[in-house]
């Protein structure tokens, strides 16, 4: 048998119906916490992502990585930014 990790994402709302924080853990099959993602959206008043903000954190709640994604509006491409 292989032990297999279990990823659970959970996603909120913003008060239009967008996506607005995205977690996601990552838990051993003993249900261990192993890592975890948060990403926070923000959008452009014409609905399109403007700026994700990404955490990602190790299984004691320590930050790990930091990094924006911005998108725009005219087609360029998005730019990453690490933060940490």
């Amino acid at each position: 048998m292989i032990d297999e990790n279990i990823v659970t994402i959970q996603v909120e709302k913003d008060e239009q119906g967008r996506t607005g924080t995205w977690t996601e853990e990552t838990r051993d099959p003993e249900g261990i916490l192993i890592s975890k993602r948060v990403d926070k959206y923000s959008y452009y008043e014409t609905g399109e992502i403007n700026v994700i903000d990404q955490r990602i954190y190790d299984g004691e709640g320590s930050l790990r990585s930091k990094k924006t994604v911005k998108h725009f509006t005219d087609g360029r491409r998005p730019v990453v930014t690490e933060l940490l």
